[in-house]
């Protein structure tokens, strides 16, 4: 049975599944005029947000990946 390929160290980039803890911070790039500029809907409820990504059964999100840049080989 295969394994899950994450987390995975690329240089100093780190691709992990994505946590209850990257609700906030993708919230706050997801909804920022500068980058939902350039999608289908310009904003998302906040609310209705979080209860979507925490009703994914399981501990990762599927297809949901998060980078993290790592800095003196810490996450």
């Amino acid at each position: 049975m295969p394994t899950s390929p994450w987390p995975t160290r690329v240089g100093t980039l780190l691709l992990r599944d994505a946590r209850a803890d990257d609700i906030e911070p993708l919230l706050a790039v997801r909804n920022d005029p500068s980058v939902n500029r350039f999608m289908l809907r310009t904003h998302v409820d906040p609310e209705t947000f979080r209860q979507e990504w925490l009703a994914v059964p399981g501990e990762g999100i599927p297809f949901c990946r998060t980078v993290t840049l790592c800095v003196s080989g810490g996450e």
